[in-house]
């Protein structure tokens, strides 16, 4: 793809897959698709044409993955997460789609893909080596009544999860710092051996502090060495506008001082974030994210559990959607293909939502209309 392509690639996304869809923004679409590394660029975006006319396209984000070598440390890999699949109606049927696959599968050592269609996506992946976890792991964490239209669409007394009340000392402060991040990120990764993203300044400055349509505030406390990138949103409910904040990465690296465990310094800093939110008021807090490294400092502070692909362990179900609100959530499966990369052994996936094309705007209240 390049950029002079944009016209025709947002006709077939209109035409072939949904009208007023997110991606249609074209300052989002080409902020999004233009990823970071050394692959960064409109080109990591393969398209289909017949006689001059643009009928697929396979989406690819462009980004820099680190894997686990089996002697300790990372290799450092190219690749790409998926965006949209689509080949134009006229044309299925003809091996387009498969084309477009094999092609990325020649191109990038890493593959990731998130909340695919289990019935048409999921089963050619499965065909083609990749590998799945089931879904995300979904935590949540309800600060006022009002915030359990989001568990039951309505306000129902005497049903809501106890929320924490915590009062501890400290500071939460705000950066916009990637070097920082980077840092605390390369001190999370020492001490957990994680199949991810290679965060460094770059993926900071592009994913979160450049973004073109969210505000992204990122809180720190350097005693703890960690921080959280998240943003408010609001969400109409039939009781009335409920604040939301979705917490897009979590990372605790190595807390000051050394007798201060993992656990404990990233269970202070949930209760500090808590804390201020419960001041501030908003009113739910809502994560997803591949691993359950942060499971035991995650209950510490009051978040509750909801494991992927089955019925919620510690409560009733949050919403799986918010704008527009969608009750009774489906799990955002992930699907993953590596290259036999010199020693590469992955052992845990730190992956989020916000790490493929899951986390993207919408309209409130509007359901874009599907076509096909």
């Amino acid at each position: 793809m390049r950029k002079r392509d944009w016209p025709a690639v947002s006709q077939l996304i209109e035409t072939e897959w949904e009208a007023r869809h997110p991606v249609l923004d074209e300052d989002f679409f080409l902020w999004q698709h233009m990823g970071f590394g050394n692959l960064r660029g409109l080109a990591a975006t393969p398209l289909a044409f017949v006689e001059g006319t643009l009928v697929g396209m396979r989406g690819i984000i462009p980004g820099e993955y680190q894997l686990p070598r089996r002697g300790g440390g990372y290799e450092y890999a190219s690749g790409g997460a998926f965006a949209m699949w689509i080949v134009a109606n006229a044309h299925r049927g003809l091996g387009i789609g498969k084309q477009l696959l094999h092609y990325c599968d020649s191109q990038l050592p890493v593959m990731l893909a998130l909340g695919s269609n289990e019935k048409t996506s999921v089963p050619i992946y499965l065909k083609n080596g990749f590998s799945r976890l089931d879904g995300l792991n979904h935590w949540f964490a309800v600060l006022s009544n009002r915030a359990n239209s989001l568990l039951y669409g309505a306000f129902q007394p005497g049903d809501l999860p106890k929320p924490a009340r915590p009062t501890p000392r400290g500071i939460l402060h705000s950066t916009d710092d990637a070097e920082y991040l980077s840092r605390v990120w390369e001190r999370f990764s020492r001490a957990n051996s994680v199949f991810s993203l290679h965060k460094k300044p770059e993926f900071w400055e592009w994913r979160y502090l450049n973004h073109p349509v969210f505000n992204h505030e990122i809180l720190y406390n350097p005693k703890l060495d960690t921080f959280s990138v998240q943003r408010i949103e609001e969400v109409d409910t039939i009781d009335g506008p409920v604040r939301v904040l979705r917490i897009l990465d979590l990372v605790t690296g190595r807390p000051e001082p050394k007798s201060l465990s993992y656990v404990e310094a990233t269970t202070k800093f949930l209760e500090l974030l808590l804390s201020k939110l419960q001041e501030d008021g908003v009113h739910a807090v809502d994560f997803r994210v591949s691993h359950r490294l942060f499971e035991e400092p995650l209950r510490n502070a009051g978040f509750h559990f909801m494991p992927a692909g089955v019925p919620p362990i510690d409560g009733p179900s949050f919403a799986g959607q918010l704008n527009p609100l969608r009750l009774n959530p489906s799990p955002i499966n992930l699907h993953w293909k590596t290259s036999e990369l010199d020693g590469a052994q992955p052992v845990d996936l730190h992956f989020t939502k916000s790490d493929s094309d899951m986390d993207r705007p919408n309209t409130r209240g509007i359901r874009s209309r599907r076509l096909h």
